[in-house]
């Protein structure tokens, strides 16, 4: 799992990079050099190495200028460059350390954007059924699927929320990534809002073990009460509809970069996979305390980053 509080500010890089970085600890191949570093060493770096070699005089006691580097010279200059990496290795990874922030704080300042730009979709859109109080002074936001594992997992954590805590606002939004049958489960739990019975239906999907198939959603169906005709007439008359909102849903978890279920976004925070009671609990309590739904209104806290060993369903290709 993953916390992100939107934010401007650059973060350290997280713990495993190092490791990945193992390929620069071995000696580049001879005449490669200037290839594979011109991605990860700072190019004012390279500069001053490369200005340095062509100092260097040719046998016939003139330096070399540019692109009159002969064969000799240019093995000079890679061989220096190549010599300064072997004992200056922590210029590579602050360079790589930096290329990486640059590129989280990029990907920060879109979220941040569609979170102040797509707020009344994300937090208010008509289409998404709503639980819990619907004036709460915090609204937390739920990306499913009725086949994720991890959903079903974190279904109990989240009853337990709304039940302990009557000023949340929760926002459903049918995410159905795992192919056929789970958007055929969110057609019809869609569908289900025109019987009132949404939150049954949804209860007892979060509630089914094991596998699913059109007939055993019609069956869960049925079991809360759920007109099966009248359903199924739902599901087809208005599947357009359905597949509009469901369309929106995966357009706003891309923009979000929420790539698997279940992703959470509570005001100014999202969370890419599951968590449990006392993170949502902390998350909670420190929106109240800063005024609430921070994220409705457009604004945006400092991001704070956390990994845990649960990793949320993807998205099947």
């Amino acid at each position: 799992m993953e916390i992100e509080r939107v934010t401007a500010e650059v973060v350290e890089s997280r713990p495993g990079h190092r490791a990945r970085l193992s390929r620069y600890d071995r000696p580049a191949p001879r005449g490669s050099t200037l290839r594979w570093i011109h991605a990860a060493f700072p190019p004012v770096a390279i500069a001053l190495l490369v200005s340095a070699a062509l100092l260097i005089p040719g046998p016939d006691g003139v330096r070399a200028q540019g692109a009159d580097l002969t064969p000799r010279q240019r093995t000079a200059v890679e061989e220096i460059v190549r010599e300064y990496l072997l004992k200056n290795p922590e210029i590579i990874l602050d360079s790589v350390r930096a290329m990486e922030a640059r590129q989280r704080l990029a990907a920060e300042n879109r979220v941040r954007n569609v979170i102040a730009i797509r707020s009344i979709e994300l937090f208010r859109d008509p289409g998404s059924p709503v639980a819990g109080n619907p004036d709460g002074d915090v609204t937390l936001v739920e990306f499913f699927d009725y086949q994720c594992g991890f959903c079903k997992r974190v279904y109990p954590v989240l009853k337990k929320i709304l039940k302990e805590d009557g000023n949340v606002r929760f926002v459903y939004k049918e995410f159905p990534i795992l192919g056929a049958t789970s958007v055929y489960a969110a057609r019809a739990a869609l569908a289900a809002r025109y019987q009132d019975k949404y939150q049954e239906f949804h209860d007892a999907m979060m509630a089914a073990k094991g596998r699913l198939t059109e007939d055993r959603i019609l069956r869960i169906a049925a079991a809360v009460g759920l007109d099966r005709e009248r359903l199924l007439n739902d599901m087809k008359g208005r599947k357009a509809e359905h597949d509009m909102i469901i369309g929106l849903n995966d357009r706003l978890a891309r923009e979000l970069e929420i790539n698997g279920t279940p992703g959470f976004v509570i005001g100014d925070v999202i969370i890419r996979g599951a968590a449990d009671y006392d993170t949502f609990q902390r998350i909670i309590a420190e929106l109240r305390a800063k005024g609430g739904a921070i994220g409705e209104r457009g604004g945006v806290g400092k991001e704070r980053r956390a990994n845990f060993p649960r990793s949320p369903a993807r998205r099947r290709r």
